[in-house]
């Protein structure tokens, strides 16, 4: 575990929410920011002592359930609030025989102001992003939105730790952002994350963010470092290969806008589909995916007309039909029969009232009609979209009675048809495939396999797919 950044730090140690609780004064302490996002302050024995005997044997008629945190200046006059991350269990001394008197407390939230003002956001110029879990093999550039917001991503670690996932690994920069309700550094710095994890197949994070001005030259104002727990485990596929991700980036750059990621659903979408890389069940897996789809098709369908009738048509068959229904009631004696006729002339008034009766078709339909709008292939994978009822009988039923990773296999090749071609991306992605074993094999491996997009079902095609 490397470390990123240390400083020489002086100050207090105090409870946040007290403001007459009584601080602990701390000097020429040392913080220590490692590569995995972890930060620690590291004191002498004395320090240490005096803060455990104030957070756990302190007595007190309330029990404090606030933050316990720092404030003070680095050596070099820097700003540094930071709150402790676990305050639950005693700090031990570091494992370290030339200082066996330093001691360290894990924090979070740690903010550096290195101009002792508070950043205003109208004047943020540009915003460094720290980024785990993403492996770039050189630095490049996109522009992104209107076209005058550049991006600038570039690997920060040796040849040797690019492959390690929870570790810092790249940097990236957007600058030039035109800022309203819509646009902003964050939109657009979690917009990217995205599509970095899409097609690493990881779990991209962040690790520190880093906000500047433009004076004579480029001064960094303020710094902030989560400290949270990095997601260094993920069994995500990769969707595009290192070397072609340039290509991705700048390509799908032009459609990093509030249209595509928000009115379209990609970002709502592209958050549920990366929560499948930790989740090690298959079957919520599977149901994550179908509500990957359903989320797009949902804004897709709110684009288009919804009803197959006028309202004044709708609205006179629907009174007919429940007059209708309502005079057979008198002639209905047995109390069984009355029951049961009470909960159909209920059930059948709630679907007018829902309009469901006079929606353009059920959610195959809408789903093919979203997917033959995009251009999406799907019928070398499910021909009548059949994973539908995989979904219901897994949802009422608990079980699919299918194999259900060959399906979610299947599935996830869809649902990234249908990123790709939001994006208008052109050039190649991978597809898992199932490799042919033999017969008494009990299991089914699986592999990655190359393919361009657009992607045209052909005979090529179709013998490479499941």
């Amino acid at each position: 575990m490397e470390i990123k950044k240390q400083f020489k730090f002086s100050g207090i140690f105090r409870k946040f929410h007290e403001e007459d609780s009584k601080p602990i004064e701390i000097s020429n302490a040392n913080i220590l920011c490692y590569t995995n996002g972890h930060i620690f302050l590291e004191v002498n024995a004395q320090v240490n002592q005096y803060i455990n005997e104030k957070l756990f044997f302190e007595k007190s008629i309330k029990r404090y359930e606030g933050d316990y945190g720092i404030e003070g200046k680095t050596v070099e006059g820097w700003k540094i609030t930071a709150i402790l991350a676990n305050h639950s269990f005693k700090v031990g001394n570091v494992n370290n025989v030339n200082q066996q008197d330093k001691y360290q407390l894990r924090f979070k939230a740690l903010y550096i102001d290195y101009n002792l003002e508070m950043l205003e956001e109208k004047e943020t110029e540009e915003i460094i992003y720290g980024l785990a879990n993403i492996e770039v093999f050189y630095q490049f550039s996109a522009n992104i939105g209107n076209f005058d917001t550049e991006i600038d991503i570039k690997s920060v670690t040796n040849q040797a730790n690019r492959r390690k996932t929870g570790f810092l690994s790249a940097e990236m920069k957007i600058k030039n952002v035109d800022k309203n309700e819509q646009n902003s550094y964050e939109n657009y710095g979690n917009w990217i994350i995205y599509l970095l994890s899409l097609v690493s197949g990881h779990c991209v994070d962040k690790i520190y963010k880093i906000e500047g001005i433009m004076d004579e030259k480029f001064n960094i104002k303020r710094e902030y470092w989560p400290g949270s727990e990095l997601l260094n485990e993920a069994k995500g596929r990769s969707v595009i290969q290192s070397p072609d991700l340039p290509l991705f980036i700048q390509q799908c750059a032009k459609k990093l806008n509030w249209d595509t990621f928000n009115d379209k659903g990609l970002g709502l979408a592209l958050y549920w589909y990366i929560d499948t890389f930790v989740s090690i069940k298959s079957e919520v897996n599977f149901l994550t995916l179908c509500t990957v789809l359903e989320i797009l098709n949902k804004r897709h369908s709110n684009n288009s007309s919804k009803t197959l009738l006028p309202k004044g048509i709708y609205k006179q068959i629907r009174k007919e039909i429940i007059e209708t229904i309502s005079k057979f009631k008198d002639n209905i004696d047995h109390k069984d029969d009355l029951e049961q006729y009470n909960k159909f002339e209920i059930k059948v008034k709630k679907s007018f009232e829902s309009g469901s009766y006079n929606q353009m078709g059920s959610l195959r339909t809408s789903l093919k009609e979203m997917l033959t709008y995009y251009s999406v292939p799907y019928e070398d994978l499910f021909p009548e979209l059949e994973f539908i009822k995989i979904r219901d009988k897994i949802v009422h039923e608990g079980f699919s009675g299918v194999d259900i990773i060959t399906e979610w296999v299947k599935l996830s090749n869809l649902v990234v048809r249908v990123f790709l071609a939001i994006l208008e991306y052109e050039g190649n992605y991978m597809e898992s495939t199932i490799i042919d074993l033999d017969d008494n094999c009990e299991h089914k491996k699986y592999d990655l396999i190359c393919k361009s997009f657009p992607f045209v079902i052909s005979k090529d095609n179709l013998n490479k797919t499941d």
